[in-house]
This record gives structure tokens, C-alpha cells and sequence, in this order.
């Protein structure tokens, strides 16, 4: 994994070759590196990429129940975290493929009948079945008025709609989230993402290890990944203020305001007590896991979604503000590490 990241800084030209290579000799990606202000003096006091990427992958066989959308919709299905799952409605891969939330009634097998259910849906959400970090997202809108669909705001007549739908393959087909209005006010083009991130002790027990929320900006647009522009900041007991964004240098930068519109990024958490709960409740559903990141939404109608979770969450955000081993959840880590 470390070799993959190398090859990554080296492709981005994101610093000198021989600088990248001494960061890596040390166990560190470059990303990292930089991200978490790491220097020569207090690399040791931090958990580090190389360290990171040993403990992967922390839920072994079982990684693909939740790193594969699709998988993980089955697995959730009956039980009460699966009532938080957004509704599926198809997969396209050689063949279009009803899931289990379509109506197929109403609605056709083919791309004439994904034409259809937008029309009538308006809006939905086109995903990667084992996508990450936003890559290749669409939403898809219909405009009545101006009989025209949309992916990500790139216009298509109806027959061009549908021959683009064709040349599509690997993807699920979902209700689209819209932004509660705690998160909408920042920036109302994408979900905003929370991620609860947990851990499981040698005794049992789950920790939380950290949780953020993700608020999309124009540059991220669609989407609002840390790493790809957006604003991160940081929950405590479900209150957040201030945030961060990447700099052109790869270092973090904290802010105060939202860079698009100077609003105080300052709140509390819609729901935040039932987050916490639904997301022990996944944790007891699938007790064969000992990390999970659960990424959440607070919707428009004040319902909570779980997007999608994740087997690995980026060590850039864990320490993005301090080691992690000067917080309790450093103690997961420091299991896991001795194991080793």
C-alpha cells in the first residue's frame, strides 16, 4: 500500500523526487507528511503511514461486506440499521438489473426506464458499486421545462441520455440525499458527508476513534472531499466550529468561515444522539468488524441516511490536528500495533 501511495506523490509531482523518497524512507506518504505537519523532531509520537497501512485490512475477510455498496445493501436489509440505507433502485453492469426498492411495474429493465424513473424522481444519485472519495459520481436531473436530463449539470437530450446510460457499467442507481439546512446554508451542490468512525477493543467494546463532517465547496463540487477542496471539520459530543482545507503545498490551512461565502462554520449536529445510536447499531449487526467509518447524511426532511461505510479511513484526517495517540482512541491502535 505504501508503494502505491509512492507511486501516486511521484505521478502528482507533488514535491522533488528526493524529497518524496526520504519522506517514504521514514514511513511516511508525502500527503501525509505535509497534511499532518509532521517534521523530523515528532514523526515518532505519531502513528505513521507505514504503521497504518500494516493493521489493513482491520476486517480481514469481511472487508468487502461494506466496502461493496451493493453487498452491504443485502447484508443491512431486514434489520434496523438497514432502515437508514437510502433506496437502491438499479445496477447497471452487461445488463440492467433491478434492486430492491424499484417498482418494476412501473419501470423497465433498460435505460429507457432509468429515463423514466428520473423523470418522475427528478433527481437521483448515480454511484460506483466499489467507488471512494467521490470518483465517479453523477447526479442525474431531469428539467421539465427544458426537456432536457443532466449529469452533473452537463446537458443531454432523451436519446443521448439513454445512449450514455448504455455506455455506463458498475453502477447502482439511488434515491439522491439533499443537505439538511444546517449544512445547505455552507453549500447546498453536494450531501454533506458526516463520518463516524469506530473502533473495537481486544475486550469487545466499541470506541469512537473520530467523527467530521465534510461540507462541499465550489471547487469540490459535486462532491466534498477534504483532499479534493472541500471544508473538514471536526465533531466533539456533536458540536463543531472551525475547519480546515488543503493548500496548494499540501498542508493543512484552518479557517474560520466557509471560503466560498464567509460563513462561521459553527453548529451543532441535527440528530446527533440517534447518529451515535444507529451507528452502535450497525456495529452490533455486524459484529464480525472491528473498524468501521460510517458515512452518514442529515437530509433536507430531517431524516438521517447511512451513504456508505468504510474499511479505512485516511490517516490524513485522523491526525489532522494532533497524533492521534494524545487522544483515547489511540489505544485501538496501540492493540492493534502490538499484535503485529
Amino acid at each position: 500500500m505504501l508503494t502505491s501511495v509512492y507511486i501516486n506523490d511521484y505521478k502528482q509531482n507533488k514535491s522533488k523526487f528526493f524529497t518524496i523518497i526520504k519522506t517514504h524512507l521514514k514511513g511516511w506518504s508525502y500527503n501525509d507528511w505535509q497534511v499532518c505537519g509532521i517534521t523530523k523532531k515528532n514523526r515518532k509520537s505519531y502513528l505513521s503511514t507505514r504503521e497504518y497501512c500494516c493493521l489493513h485490512p482491520f476486517n480481514g475477510n469481511y472487508s468487502f461486506w461494506i466496502d461493496d455498496k451493493l453487498t452491504l445493501k443485502y447484508i443491512l436489509s431486514g434489520t434496523k440499521a438497514g432502515g437508514y440505507l437510502p433506496d437502491y433502485y438499479y445496477q447497471i453492469e452487461d445488463k440492467i438489473l433491478a434492486l430492491p426498492d424499484l417498482d418494476k411495474v412501473v419501470y423497465e429493465l433498460n435505460a429507457e426506464g432509468i429515463a423514466k424513473l428520473l423523470e418522475d424522481k427528478k433527481t437521483l444519485a448515480f454511484k460506483l458499486v466499489k467507488g471512494s472519495l467521490g470518483v465517479g459520481f453523477y447526479k442525474a436531473q431531469w428539467n421539465e421545462e427544458e426537456n432536457l436530463f443532466y449529469l452533473n449539470e452537463q446537458a443531454f437530450s432523451r436519446e443521448r441520455f439513454v445512449k450514455r446510460i448504455k455506455e455506463l457499467k458498475g453502477y447502482i442507481i439511488t434515491e439522491y440525499l439533499f443537505p439538511h439546512k444546517e449544512f445547505a446554508k455552507y453549500c447546498d451542490k453536494s450531501v454533506g458527508c458526516l463520518r463516524y468512525t469506530m473502533g473495537k477493543m481486544k475486550r469487545g467494546e466499541w470506541r469512537e476513534i473520530i467523527s467530521f463532517m465534510r461540507i462541499g465547496t465550489k471547487k469540490s463540487k459535486f462532491v466534498e472531499n477534504y483532499n479534493r477542496g472541500g471544508v473538514l471539520t471536526f465533531i466533539n459530543n456533536g458540536n463543531y466550529q472551525g475547519g480546515n482545507i488543503i493548500g496548494e503545498d499540501s498542508k493543512n490551512i484552518q479557517i474560520d468561515k466557509h471560503p466560498d461565502n464567509d460563513i462561521e462554520l459553527k453548529g451543532s449536529i441535527p440528530m446527533w444522539n440517534e447518529i451515535v445510536e444507529v451507528a452502535h447499531s450497525v456495529a452490533d449487526t455486524l459484529p464480525q468488524l472491528s473498524y468501521i467509518g460510517i458515512d452518514f447524511c442529515i437530509t433536507n426532511e430531517d431524516k438521517i441516511k447511512i451513504i456508505e461505510i468504510n474499511s479505512l479511513t485516511s490517516l490524513d484526517v485522523i491526525e489532522t490536528l494532533h497524533s492521534i495517540y494524545s487522544t483515547s482512541a489511540g489505544e485501538f491502535f496501540k492493540e492493534r500495533l502490538e499484535k503485529k
